[in-house]
């Protein structure tokens, strides 16, 4: 036994003398001149490289040598030609360990013949203009530039170049902001060396890499320095990846240098003080020129809990090539910017850094100046946090915009707020259906939220047309309240065109305001469908009598939908496959009330067509049904039947807000300010008025010309026999 174990320690011991061996012999140039000066290094050991389109596929085996096409090639040692293939890009000749690359061999030699070191011609180089040299079999190859042995005489007087420091979190590609970790880190950092004068060998791969973490002044180090990576000898290919991080390609070599060359490790923040600390990364060509870099890095508490989901307000353009974005104020504590991405058409998202970049996190809008024409674009909005990693919240709604000279002439009002009945997502894009449909008859278009109509930051009667969208309401919500009934009522005194989609809008609304229901829906309400239907179809005899769709949930199943039946101004245009009325029309000059506007009102979302194709078809249909008033609308209320009191614009204001009403009849009107606790705040009129509308200013100030402060106030409108109220928000 112990003869044994004495012959495996002589073995292991002339294991290790003949590597020794191996790792000190120094060898001349294989190109004259051979050892008078060097030549260029073109490309070092264990470089990334491609295959295809795969662009960390394996290890550099070998060193280029630049030698233009035709260079006479010869070999390092005396010896054996052992293998050879002349011809294809990687031609190649191999004597004893030594293999020469992309060099067409000498046609005089072959397998089995002797050659002698620097003298024989062994081969000239292809094309590619290079020796690809290595030493060693394939495999177990070794840097043939080390720093002890190896190709002489090479004089290296660069040190190398870090370009950067980057964090991620471990095995990912998703990058920490602002230099804040948390859990557990990937170091990563682009680097690469000048190894001498050659014409292409600025651009190389480093030979060691190491990083070390020290405390917030770089004095007192927190861990030992690391070397994961030191390329001596080849590793197995399939390693790659472990060494070069995402977006390394054939001249890019970026490192991941908490990771081993064998597989993962990283930076491991859970247990580590949080604050701040300095991070050295440091590399190191063959030839001792060292390049060091350092970085600020803040160790905090792992936040897993990203924003709220933007709320968009509107997004509203005019016939000067402008448009603005808005919406609600976002609390988020941690809010640290938004992410705006768009589309043309909904097939593919694209984000612009440089724009997401204007956007603060303290603002509520953006606005886009000199926007082109007559191009349909959509928008969503993500908001992220500042927390190590990143956290993104859900998108926003999808809201489109399309600008012409003449102007808008659509309204999209995106009134889907439900998200517990067939839509359970946080945000939609149903209005690019209308959107893509309106672009497909070339029709330019504004979209908003009904809070926008609420606030009074968008009218209706300013649009032609207008495409309400109201989903899936539920049975104790009320589809339009009391600012958004005001607003259409008056819109349909004019003489535009409105449709109302979704489904429950009568059982909603039918009995908590049936006069406003009939007056302004046309219709009555006779519950949901006998069972559930998956279709629509036209009625003989109206502009949709050849319109057929299908009509599913997201789930793709069928629903029961709101059942709808024409009152004698208006008349039924779309029934379901069970033949129960699923749409009423009112035409222009049909009689009755707003005899000069049309209405489409649809007991079934609209979103719920299954096919953008037949979705357009139903919105060109539409278009055509009364071309002529189309083409020259003024939607300008008339005087109004009912007294009316609209909501202050803007609201929330500061310092001042405009307040609209409206009198049936001449009488006496008093409208009069209180605070959140009753008290008179300012009389802001008391006397008679003449039918019609009006307008007046509140300043912000009390009736002794005293500015109040901000809060909630409350506007109350009285007359002889109709009293409103309205809530106004005050921000000094």
């Amino acid at each position: 036994m112990i003869i044994k174990m004495l012959n495996l320690k002589n073995f292991i011991l002339a294991v290790i003398l003949l590597w020794a061996n191996i790792q000190a012999q120094t060898y001349n140039w294989p190109a004259k001149p051979f050892n008078i000066q060097d030549h260029s290094i073109n490309g070092t050991f264990c470089e990334n490289r491609p295959d295809g389109s795969v662009l960390r596929d394996h290890f550099h085996d070998g060193v280029d040598i630049g030698l233009g096409q035709g260079g006479e090639v010869y070999s390092v040692i005396n010896g054996t030609v052992t293998s050879l293939t002349r011809t294809g890009v990687n031609a190649y000749i191999r004597v004893g360990r030594y293999a020469y690359v992309h060099v067409t061999p000498n046609p005089a030699l072959d397998i089995g013949d002797n050659v002698v070191a620097y003298q024989t011609i062994i081969g000239t180089t292809n094309d590619q203009n290079h020796i690809h040299f290595k030493d060693g079999y394939s495999g177990s190859e070794i840097n043939a530039i080390r720093s002890t042995g190896g190709l002489s005489p090479l004089v290296d007087n660069y040190s190398p170049t870090i370009v950067y420091i980057k964090y991620f979190i471990n095995k990912t590609t998703q990058q920490f902001s602002n230099n804040r970790v948390s859990g557990l880190v990937d170091i990563v950092s682009q680097a690469y060396d000048r190894t001498n004068d050659g014409y292409s060998g600025s651009n190389n791969g480093v030979y060691r890499v190491s990083y070390q973490i020290f405390d917030s002044t770089g004095t007192e180090p927190v861990t030992a320095k690391i070397t994961p990576y030191k390329f001596d000898q080849i590793p197995s290919h399939s390693y790659v990846t472990n060494v070069f991080f995402e977006g390394s390609d054939l001249s890019t070599y970026i490192y991941n240098i908490t990771n081993k060359v064998t597989g993962d490790s990283y930076w491991d923040t859970r247990n580590v003080d949080r604050g701040f600390y300095q991070v050295k990364v440091e590399v190191e060509d063959t030839r001792n020129n060292i390049t060091e870099k350092w970085s600020t890095v803040e160790v905090v508490p792992q936040d897993k809990t990203a924003p709220d989901t933007p709320e968009l307000l509107a997004l509203i353009g005019n016939n000067e090539k402008n448009w603005t974005l808005n919406w609600f104020k976002n609390d988020s504590t941690d809010l640290d910017g938004y992410n705006l991405s768009f589309t043309y058409w909904g097939d593919s998202w694209n984000e612009n850094p440089s724009i997401s970049g204007m956007i603060n996190p303290a603002d509520t809008s953006f606005t886009w100046n000199n926007f082109a024409n007559n191009v349909s674009i959509f928008f969503r909005l993500v908001a992220h946090d500042d927390a190590g990693p990143t956290n993104f919240s859900d998108s926003s709604d999808v809201y489109g915009i399309r600008l012409a000279d003449s102007g808008p002439q659509a309204l999209i009002v995106d009134g889907f707020d439900r998200t517990d009945g067939y839509w359970n997502k946080k945000s939609h894009m149903f209005s690019m259906y209308y959107g893509l449909a309106l672009t497909d008859l070339s029709i330019p278009f504004n979209t908003t939220s009904d809070d926008a109509l609420r606030l009074g930051q968008v009218n209706l009667y300013d649009y032609p047309r207008i495409f309400y969208m109201l989903g899936d309401e539920q049975y104790n919500e009320k589809p339009f309240e009391i600012a958004e009934q005001t607003q259409i009522e008056q819109f349909l005194q004019g003489n535009g065109m409105l449709l109302i989609s979704g489904n429950r809008i009568g059982k909603a609304m039918a009995s908590s305001y049936p006069d406003f229901y009939s007056n302004n829906l046309h219709a009555t309400y006779s519950g949901l469908t006998t069972v559930p239907v998956d279709s629509v179809f036209g009625v003989e005899g109206t502009p949709f009598e050849d319109f057929k769709a299908a009509i599913k949930s997201p789930s793709d199943s069928a629903m029961t939908m709101e059942v709808l039946n024409p009152l004698a101004d208006s008349q039924l245009i779309l029934k379901y496959n069970n033949s129960e009325g699923a749409a009423v029309y009112k035409a222009r000059n049909s009689g009755g009330e707003h005899s000069s506007s049309m209405l489409i009102y649809m007991g079934f979302p609209y979103e719920l067509i299954v096919s953008q194709e037949k979705r357009n078809q139903f919105i060109d249909i539409i278009s055509k049904m009364d071309p002529t008033a189309l083409e020259n609308l003024d939607n300008t209320p008339t005087a109004p039947e009912k007294f009316v009191l609209e909501q202050n614009y803007p609201n929330p204001f500061n310092p001042t807000t405009t307040i609209r009403f409206a009198m049936a009849k001449s009488g006496f009107v008093n409208l009069k300010i209180y605070d959140r606790a009753g008290r008179l705040v300012r009389i802001l009129f008391n006397g008679s008025r003449s039918a019609g509308s009006h307008q007046l200013v509140w300043d912000g100030k009390n009736d002794s010309g005293q500015e109040v402060s901000s809060g909630v106030y409350f506007l109350r409108m009285k007359g002889s026999d109709f009293s409103f109220m309205k809530k106004m928000m005050l921000l000094r």
